[in-house]
């Protein structure tokens, strides 16, 4: 949701007409929108999408300045991802993806997907990467949808707030837009705590 956001307020085209760089204030976002945005941009650059480098001292979003990488270039001239970004769609949209950036799972041996939903994603990976132990993590309620355990993929009920299985990886996909930034602070805090240590290929 935060990538739709920022391709459907135009971002990757404003960064790109300005020369590759150019500040949030730079970009003609309205200014209400800013504060929020301006979160979307952290994710967003923290993920590599855009490069993001402090031009002040004082941390305001008119000073931090984004930059174009690889990825962002791909996206100039999208304006709207509805059509990629619709349930029905996700399983395909997710097929693609491995194909093209499938290398970064490689070397894992487990991952959780907090939020996962009914798995339909998540199954998708465990297809492309039999080896990888894939877990689904979701309220009880959400889970009960789901197909259950096949192959290297278990779905997991429980409450990302008290509990997050040990992974290499943990996955927050459509998650972090849902909730408050102290929410946020304690789903990133119990997340990282309980991935796998560093030396054993923990992220």
């Amino acid at each position: 949701m935060s990538l739709k956001c920022a391709v459907d307020l135009g971002i990757p085209g404003s960064i790109h007409r300005r020369g590759g760089t150019a500040t949030l204030a730079n970009t003609k976002v309205h200014p209400a929108r800013l504060a929020d945005l301006r979160r979307v941009m952290e994710l967003l650059s923290a993920s590599g999408i855009f490069s993001a480098t402090a031009c002040a001292t004082d941390g305001t979003a008119a000073e931090v300045q984004y930059g174009m990488t690889t990825a962002c270039r791909f996206l100039v001239g999208w304006r709207n991802l509805s059509p990629v970004a619709q349930p029905d769609h996700s399983e395909l949209f997710l097929e693609v993806i491995l194909l093209d950036k499938g290398r970064i799972f490689r070397g894992l041996s487990s991952l959780v997907d907090v939020g996962g939903g009914n798995g339909a994603g998540t199954r998708v990976m465990a297809k492309a990467f039999p080896r990888i132990k894939c877990d689904v993590l979701d309220l009880p309620h959400v889970v009960g949808q789901a197909a259950g355990d096949h192959g290297n993929l278990r779905i997991v009920a429980g409450d990302m707030f008290e509990s997050i299985p040990p992974a290499d990886v943990v996955l927050l996909n459509n998650i972090m837009h849902d909730w408050g930034h102290q929410d946020c602070v304690k789903i990133l805090q119990l997340a990282r705590r309980l991935s796998l240590p560093r030396t054993q290929e923990g992220r």
